[in-house]
């Protein structure tokens, strides 16, 4: 579902609900990395790019001072804020992004009134394809609109990033920073540490295509924020600020210091900044075969040395690099544990590589992968409801 057509649906959602229309709305995509996995929050090098699926917030101020929160993905699920009491992370509750953001403007010493707000996605939650960040992001871009407060885009993703934090999970800035920033045909290469961007043109003969595995994960459980422990307990013991700024020449000195799994998550790291900035060097020489063999490069590493891969998603690279030899290159996408696999495959063979592969799969585990065809889409915008 595009964009247009999912501001058009929350505004009837949002009419039948709260008895009045919506005066605002705003919408922000979700992402695929296709390369820099867990390096985002080491200071290290992503490139990831926003995707056509996403999340819109509608809504319109009401006579009270506390905000009401409806989703129709979460239905008979309301909640509410009252402003004149402290903000606090509700358990297990999906309004603990949302809240997340009001907190970090109020403490930025904005003041916000009552709003009625509605929230409609299509991103598959799970997936690792950020729709925690795509609702942050698409929700401080509501609130940076309407109440008409001029931050940029990097800025909301930093606020986004903030609100993330307070529901629970350690992340990155990578998602937010994406949902945010995207340009349309790019791919957006961030150094995380800097927060400098460069625009990576995609190659205009590749599709992008992303399976789902349809085996979930939540990463504001423990694996994601363990591992980051372990690749800050790394950095420390290198006496360094972050990962970013080791080298394997670093790694080999201090390897008697450092645990086996330290060892492994920094290798991780170092390494994948060094396939992110080969990857920028194949897409613009079009270069697919040194592309395919870095990709497959980094989902080994995150199989073996970051330990985020699983069976399901292991047999579908497998499958796709089978299948696809010479016309596709795959990898894990995500923070892992499941989630999706991303495939970039050379114009015209899409259709027949995802049915073969989905096949495939559904044969080894009775499971039926979703396939996503999508293009680099732009990231976070506010409309008035009047552009809809």
């Amino acid at each position: 579902m595009n964009r247009n057509k999912l501001l058009q649906f929350a505004s009837r959602q949002f009419e039948s609900i709260y008895g009045k229309k919506p005066t605002c709305a705003a919408y922000a995509p979700g992402r695929v990395n296709i390369i820099g996995e867990h390096t985002d929050y080491n200071g290290g090098l992503v490139m990831p790019c926003a995707i056509d699926y996403g999340t819109v917030v509608v809504g319109t101020f009401n006579s009270d001072n506390v905000f009401r929160f409806r989703s129709y993905n979460i239905p008979y699920a309301q909640e509410e804020l009252d402003l004149s009491t402290p903000i606090t992370r509700y358990e297990n509750s999906w309004t603990n992004y949302l809240r997340g953001v009001i907190k970090v403007f109020l403490a930025k010493g904005i003041t916000l009134r009552g709003m009625d707000i509605f929230v409609y996605g299509d991103i598959p939650h799970g997936a690792g394809l950020s729709s925690s960040a795509s609702l942050e992001v698409s929700f401080a871009a509501f609130i940076n609109g309407v109440f008409d407060l001029n931050f940029t885009q990097s800025d909301l993703a930093l606020i986004a990033q903030r609100a993330e934090h307070f529901a629970g999970c350690n992340c990155g800035i990578m998602d937010q920073m994406v949902s945010s920033c995207a340009k349309e045909g790019n791919l957006l290469k961030l150094d995380c540490e800097t927060l400098n961007i460069e625009y990576i043109p995609f190659l205009a003969d590749l599709d992008i295509m992303i399976i789902n595995s349809a085996v979930k994960h939540d990463l504001v459980e423990g694996e994601y924020n363990q591992r980051r422990k372990e690749c800050e307990n790394a950095a420390k013991i290198m006496n360094l600020k972050n990962l970013s700024k080791a080298s394997l020449d670093d790694l080999a000195k201090n390897k008697d210091k450092l645990s086996a799994q330290e060892f492994k998550r920094a290798r991780h790291v170092i390494t994948e900044n060094a396939r992110c900035l080969a990857t920028v060097k194949a897409l613009k020489e079009g270069d697919f075969a040194s592309l395919a063999t870095t990709l497959r490069a980094s989902h080994n590493s995150l199989r073996d040395d970051y330990e985020v891969s699983i069976e399901e998603i292991d047999f579908l690279v497998d499958t796709i690099c089978k299948f696809g030899s010479g016309k596709a290159a795959a990898r894990i996408t995500g923070g892992g544990f499941g989630g999706c696999v991303v495939a970039l495959v050379q114009k015209g063979y899409a259709e027949q590589l995802h049915r073969e592969v989905i096949e495939a799969y559904k044969e080894k585990y009775g499971i039926d992968a979703e396939v996503y065809f999508t293009k680099a889409a732009n990231g976070a915008q506010y409309l008035p409801i009047t552009k809809l």
